[in-house]
């Protein structure tokens, strides 16, 4: 068979690392076709969005970039040992490759061996759970993070431990190792801008609000559970619906999806800085009651939204990361649907949910399946009756997705996710009957 040279970086995420050097890569292993970067979508870098914080993300960039699996196919969800690709990241693929005389199952972004990500007790290899498993093995290896770039003294530290976890990384304790304590460092200080004082904007989940006084509002979590707000415009006074956060033009910034009495339905595309840009958008639906939970249910990498119209019908607009929505019918039996919110994954299956509330307050968790088609089942929230949810991000940092709610006594309420579906009830204070609105 034919082959080429090839310099293999170091592919395993290790209980008992590997070795590798300049090896010979079979040319059929080493090539792949351009339909085998793009086929894929459990395996799509987007479904990834939101798992990590920002330093995490970093962290995780940088152990990707040490690997060698940055940047190569869905930025490596579907690369195996020896830089081969898989089409799905249903589960784990348990591909042995060989390059030379080394064997191995390492796959994904963070080059998993299948015994390790096995021992992880995921229920899937798509982007979001190997986030998770990344995050679980640097938590292992007994590596934790501050809300602001590790200094020297601490990434130092930090590699010497998750050396064991990753060969790759310095001081290249299997042998296989080429990279630099220095180089390694400069990575990482790219992307968590070493040399910047963090800021609770760079840091918080947040969500917006329209009040009624006809502003725009941003709340932000100062990531333990507790919220400060500022206004961030005026004029939303004839909205009549409006929720759906989400990054609807992949610019990397939260749009929000809005119902407007004089202007009908539209997207309006942040710019990070609070201002917003609207978009008209067309969907095949009578007027829209309620919207929310914004979040990618069918794993084709573009935003989808949640809404109830004038028929009493519930619907998933599932959009094409152009602005342009497909509707899907999910119930007719949405009358008496008042609120959507999540987004989320609250059930650590590995695809987002969303929570309804209906006129009589109960409320329903809809567990999506990754394919736009979800189980419903009655969900028990402690508290009083409720008015209004939203929220769907993971505001007390424990990497559990939470949601917002408001009661018609005025409280506000954070609930807790718990990682399982279910929730634990916070008290927010009083005066949040003043919302009307929130994403």
């Amino acid at each position: 068979m034919a082959s080429e040279r090839m310099a293999v970086a170091v592919l395993c995420a290790v209980f008992g690392g590997c070795v590798t050097s300049e090896i010979e890569v079979p040319s059929d292993v080493a090539r792949v076709t351009p339909a085998a970067l793009t086929t894929g979508a459990t395996c799509d870098p987007q479904n990834a969005s939101g798992v990590a914080e920002r330093y995490e993300r970093a962290l995780l960039d940088t152990i990707a970039y040490a690997e060698g699996t940055r940047g190569r196919g869905k930025d490596g969800y579907n690369v195996t040992f020896g830089y081969r690709y898989f089409d799905t990241c249903d589960e784990h693929p348990n591909m042995k490759v060989c390059a030379g005389s080394l064997c191995s199952t390492a796959a994904g972004r963070y080059q998993f061996l299948n015994k390790t990500y096995e021992g992880l007790n995921m229920d899937n290899f798509w982007p979001q759970a190997q986030e998770r498993g990344a995050l679980e093995l640097i938590k292992r290896r007994g590596v934790t993070l501050p809300a602001a770039p590790l200094t020297a003294t601490q990434f130092a530290n930090a590699l010497d431990r998750l050396s064991y976890e990753w060969a790759s990384l310095p001081p290249a304790r299997y042998g296989q190792g080429k990279l630099s304590t220095e180089q390694v460092r400069a990575e990482y200080c790219d992307a968590a801008r070493c040399g910047e004082a963090p800021t609770a904007t760079q840091n918080a989940a947040a969500f917006v609000t329209i009040e009624r006084d006809g502003l725009l509002y941003r709340y932000e979590s100062d990531g333990a559970g507790r919220f400060t707000s500022r206004a961030l415009s005026s004029g939303w006074d004839s909205v009549t619906a409006m929720g759906a956060g989400a990054d609807y033009d992949g610019d990397g910034h939260s749009d929000i999806v809005t119902m407007d009495f004089q202007y009908g339905l539209e997207l309006q595309l942040g710019d990070g800085a609070g201002d917003y840009e609207f978009l008209p958008v067309s969907l095949d639906a009578g007027e829209l009651i309620a919207l929310g939970a914004g979040a990618d249910y069918d794993a084709d990498g573009h935003p989808d939204f949640i809404a109830t119209d004038d028929s009493g019908a519930l619907l998933l607009a599932r959009g094409d990361g152009t602005g342009r929505f497909e509707t899907v019918l999910l119930s007719r039996q949405a009358s008496e649907m008042i609120s959507i919110g999540g987004g989320a994954d609250y059930n650590s299956d590995g695809y987002r949910d969303f929570i309804v509330l209906q006129s009589d307050g109960s409320t329903l968790f809809y567990r999506g399946d990754g394919t736009g088609e979800f189980d419903a089942s009655f969900l028990e929230l402690d508290g009083t009756q409720l008015a209004l949810l939203g929220g769907g991000a993971d505001y007390d940092g424990d990497r559990a997705a939470d949601l917002i709610a408001t009661a018609a006594d005025g409280g506000g309420y954070l609930y807790a996710g718990l990682g399982d579906g279910t929730f634990e009830a916070r008290w927010l204070g009083a005066g949040w009957d003043w919302v009307l609105f929130m994403d």
